[in-house]
């Protein structure tokens, strides 16, 4: 069984839903960083024990339904698909690719703190 949310539902009310269905898993896809907060706004609302498991599965949908082009097979095979993506959105793209440039920086100084 699938059941898809409106993402405007309110929480407690998909939180209900997920609980009286007994759903296993949800997946959300409406965006990086959205949709995770989105499943803890509902999870909050579940029990504490409640076995479900909440996946943010970002633009997966969207490829498998065709709404957003995959890269050049030459930049997935060689895992330059971020590059790909940067190049052909780099407005949506730089500040993502910037932090995970960032990233191992902030680490290594968060560690020599400990």
């Amino acid at each position: 069984m699938h059941v898809i949310f409106d993402g405007e539902m309110a929480s407690d009310g998909i939180a209900h839903y997920i609980e009286l269905q007994k759903i296993d898993f949800v997946l959300a896809s409406i965006g990086m960083k959205r949709q995770e907060q989105r499943l803890e706004e509902v999870f909050v609302y579940l029990p504490e024990k409640f076995p479900v498991v909440g996946i943010g599965v970002g633009a997966s949908i969207d490829f498998l339904l065709g709404l957003q082009k995959r890269a050049p097979r030459i930049f997935r095979d060689n895992g330059f698909e971020w590059l790909y993506r940067l190049i052909t959105q780099p407005r949506i793209r730089a500040r993502r690719v910037w932090t995970a440039v960032r990233f191992p920086g902030f680490v290594k100084r968060t560690m020599k703190g400990q």
